[in-house]
């Protein structure tokens, strides 16, 4: 068995979804799609969580943004 620690947060998914919804109703964005840049860093962090992962020969082979999880400070 493989147990992961409980992570408290939004998927990815839904963090793009409330974003683009905002946008479109002309809403200031205060979430952690505020901006770019953390996007950015956001993406970048999963990048090398996976670099790390296939550094250790393990493979995830369902990477998609509802199985991401973003923490309230972006980690």
């Amino acid at each position: 068995y493989y147990t992961m620690p409980f992570v408290e947060g939004q998927t990815l998914r839904q963090i793009l979804k409330e974003a683009r919804q905002k946008e479109k109703q002309g809403l200031r964005q205060d979430t952690t799609a505020a901006s770019i840049p953390s996007l950015v860093r956001i993406f970048l962090n999963i990048c090398q969580a996976i670099a790390y992962s296939h550094s250790k020969h393990v493979l995830h082979r369902d990477i998609k943004p509802e199985n991401i999880i973003v923490g309230p400070f972006g980690e």
